[in-house]
């Protein structure tokens, strides 16, 4: 059997063992150099997927607690009570002479034992939803070297 390439003819059964091995050395080259090439897209897909979530992720409601360091570093006060009647909106108790007040940057007060157990679940004001750092944006920013 004939063929004809390029002007040129040569014989089916003229292909030696050794000419049908490199052909199948060539084509086993091309197939693994497009399945690694499938694998890399595959690769990068998945990088941009996993980015996706990260950032879905802090859309997401999941309790996630204030900065330990912010909290700590939180306004303090002994209560001196006045003519009103303040009260904790947390435990829903008045607010007693010569216990300890947190003030929150937005100005909402709290009991210091009320607010120490809200932040180790949320971040944010139970009353206006002013957010706090975040322990874990504290903890990544550290990791890189960063400030809140």
């Amino acid at each position: 059997m004939e063929f004809f390439t390029d002007n040129v003819s040569f014989n089916h059964d003229e292909i030696t063992i050794e000419d049908r091995r490199r052909r199948r050395a060539v084509a086993s080259r091309r197939a693994l150099e497009e399945a690694n090439a499938i694998f890399d897209e595959t690769d990068s897909i998945i990088e941009e997927i996993d980015s996706v979530y990260e950032i879905t992720a802090d859309i997401q409601f999941k309790p996630k607690p204030a900065s330990k360091v912010e909290v700590e570093s939180l306004s303090r006060k002994v209560y001196k009570k006045t003519s009103s009647s303040d009260m904790c909106t947390i435990c829903l108790d008045e607010f007693k002479t010569g216990e300890r007040v947190v003030t929150l940057p937005c100005g909402h007060e709290f009991d210091d034992r009320c607010i120490l157990e809200w932040f180790a679940t949320n971040h944010v004001c139970p009353l206006c939803r002013f957010q706090l750092p975040r322990e874990d944006q504290v903890k990544r920013a550290l990791e890189f070297g960063l400030g809140i």
